[in-house]
């Protein structure tokens, strides 16, 4: 597994916290091969000013069609 890491916000600037992820292998290949017949959709609970960092390595050939942040969701 590759962790990967962002020293980044979401805006360029330097961060002082640190956030790595483990990716499942065969991600990348499942992402390819159901983006061939679907439109993929990320959802996260996490705000875009952390998360976006993290989603811009993961989803390096942009695979994903729409990207959904915590604004996204609905109080009950």
């Amino acid at each position: 597994m590759e962790g990967i890491s962002s020293d980044k916000d979401a805006k360029g600037r330097q961060r002082v916290n640190h956030v790595t992820v483990f990716e499942r292998p065969g991600l990348h290949e499942f992402l390819q091969k159901t983006s061939e017949f679907a439109d993929l959709i990320l959802f996260t609970a996490g705000l875009e000013g952390y998360a976006k960092p993290l989603v811009d390595r993961i989803d390096a050939h942009n695979r994903f069609c729409r990207r959904l942040y915590r604004p996204s969701t609905v109080t009950t």
